[in-house]
């Protein structure tokens, strides 16, 4: 292992009044250079290289093997984790998404200079929702003139999409810009990965909306803010509610997805928490309409 694993070095720090916060890290080049020396030695243990025995080549010509971006790229996965984790602890940030992590400078024989950009949990005013979804649900159940006596109650899906509209409408988020474009950019990627198994691009997707690259990014984005802002209001809810999801209701819905996919498996650790963030948002909206 390497012996700078637990070394801190404090970034610099700049934080927006959205939220988003940009740290910057100096790594010093005896650091990098054990670093990036573990990692190529790990990496080298899988690499066959002419004139060596298989994970018996000498460091120098594992680390000519190997692709530079792709070690470079390593070497910062290796180094970022626990100084992210340090940094967030020690300067009271707590982090609403993963950091997206660039290169300033990684010099052969220079200190290297990292940045990673975040954004702050948001502050979340919920204003008085309770009040507000109640009063929306009951104008809508009047009875109004013209209409059929025997007209139907709302249903369950009618009233969740109520409240959810009242959530959004009502109450306040600040949301940050990084985190905003984080979700445009990941549901631009998900479209053009169907595109993609389509047959299409997105020059032709464009040319048959009549929208402009300009135009759907807006789009997106738009959706994002909608999106990110009720999923914020429904946690805060959660917590405020004391919400929780049991490990017998993950698992049982656990079991249905997978019953669904026609093949036994394990879920992973991402799709169990997604699982609950999932069963939590139902019951919340359950509670709102109850």
């Amino acid at each position: 292992m390497s012996s700078h694993k637990h070394q801190y070095f404090e970034p610099v720090i700049a934080k927006e009044e959205d939220g988003s916060v940009q740290l910057t890290f100096t790594i010093p080049w005896d650091v990098v250079k054990s670093e990036r020396d573990h990692v190529a030695t790990h990496m080298g243990e899988g690499i066959t290289i002419p004139g060596f025995r298989p994970g018996k080549a000498p460091l120098d010509a594992v680390i000519a093997h190997i692709p530079q971006d792709r070690l470079i790229s390593e070497t910062v996965g290796h180094i970022m984790p626990h100084l992210l984790t340090e940094a967030y602890d020690k300067n009271d940030i707590n982090p609403v998404m993963y950091p997206k992590v660039s290169l300033i400078s990684a010099e052969e024989g220079s200190d290297w200079q990292i940045r990673a950009i975040t954004a702050q949990m948001p502050e979340i005013k919920l204003g008085d929702y309770k009040k507000e979804i109640k009063g929306e649900l009951s104008k809508e159940d009047l009875w109004k003139p013209g209409e059929d006596e025997k007209k139907k109650e709302l249903t369950a899906q009618q009233k969740e999409d109520i409240a959810v509209r009242k959530l959004v409408e009502i109450c306040e988020v600040n949301l940050p810009k990084v985190l905003i474009e984080e979700e445009a950019n990941h549901r631009l990627s998900q479209l053009l990965s169907r595109l993609e198994s389509l047959g299409l691009t997105l020059e032709n997707y464009l040319s048959s909306q009549g929208k402009s690259p300009e135009d759907i990014r807006a789009e997106y984005a738009q959706t994002a803010a909608t999106s990110l802002k009720l999923e914020l209001i429904l946690g805060k809810i959660a917590v405020d509610e004391k919400v929780s999801v049991s490990d017998e209701e993950i698992s049982a819905f656990s079991k249905a997805v997978v019953a669904t996919q026609g093949k036994e498996r394990e879920m992973s650790s991402e799709e169990i928490t997604s699982i609950r963030t999932i069963l939590t948002k139902r019951k919340v909206l359950e509670l709102l309409v109850a």
